[in-house]
């Protein structure tokens, strides 16, 4: 996720600066995609209420546009195919968000401040 975002204030990764233990101990579920052995992606989801919500998705630059964001949106989806799903989809995720069926309500900008 520090890669593929990128988050450059987070690089190089190290243990428990991008979650921790209070953020461990909470019902968020975490996958990494891999192919033949190495990491091409991440992402991320929870249940609060009765909705399912999809917290982070992303790939590797150099592995974005082979189906890996989308198998790792369905690795998501059917570990709770019965529940309502949402999320915040950015414009490159968005094509791929509506093939499976969301429907945007609306458009926003997100402003990120590294850490000092």
């Amino acid at each position: 996720m520090v890669e593929g975002y990128p988050f450059d204030d987070l690089a190089p990764w190290r243990p428990r600066v991008l979650f921790d233990e209070r953020v461990l101990a909470t019902p968020l579920r975490l996958w990494l995609g891999c192919v033949g052995g190495r990491p091409v992606g991440a992402a991320a989801s929870y249940v609060a209420h009765g909705f399912h919500v999809l917290a982070l998705g992303v790939v590797l630059p150099e592995t974005r546009r082979r189906g890996y964001w989308e198998a790792l949106l369905g690795a998501r989806l059917a570990e709770h195919p019965g529940l309502p799903s949402g999320s915040l989809f950015s414009d490159m995720s968005r094509p791929g968000a509506e093939r499976h069926g969301y429907v945007p309500i609306t458009r926003f900008t997100l402003w990120r401040h590294p850490r000092r």
